[in-house]
């Protein structure tokens, strides 16, 4: 198993973070990595869809399919996307809502299955580079949203 979880703080309230990460089509402007969100159903537990990346170094990535496993509104969620056969990335996005009106947000990517490791060791600083590189766009996007 590898894992990894970075926390921002924004100014937006849960209601337009939650609001924010149901517009799936919207998630290519603050994911780095992503060119397409297809959702097969409403966002909700046990929908499927496919995540499609972007081309990286002259390579395209093969379409991953995804499930979301947990959703909670104003809360968060967790997807399950297959990265091959044997290894699974389970993200979770969890929403705290703070003090002052605005949220915590915390991101979590976790490895599953055999293999996971490896895969960690060898995607993880580029992993980590991109979570904390999207959570500062969704950041940025979501304030400007709710100003």
């Amino acid at each position: 198993m590898w894992e990894y979880e970075h926390i921002i703080t924004t100014t937006a309230s849960p209601a337009q973070v939650w609001a924010y990460y149901l517009d799936t089509n919207a998630w290519p402007e603050w994911n780095v990595t992503m060119e397409k969100m297809q959702l097969d159903g409403a966002f909700k537990a046990g929908t499927t869809g496919v995540i499609l990346a972007k081309e990286m170094g002259g390579h395209s990535a093969d379409p991953a399919p995804f499930k979301l496993l947990e959703v909670a509104e104003n809360e968060g969620f967790t997807q399950e996307t297959e990265i091959t056969a044997q290894v699974k990335m389970h993200s979770t996005s969890k929403i705290t809502p703070l003090s002052d009106g605005g949220s915590e947000i915390q991101q979590k990517m976790v490895f599953i299955g055999e293999g996971s490791e490896a895969m960690g060791a060898d995607l993880g600083e580029l992993l980590k580079q991109n979570l904390i590189t999207g959570l500062e766009a969704f950041k940025k996007a979501v304030e400007t949203r709710s100003s």
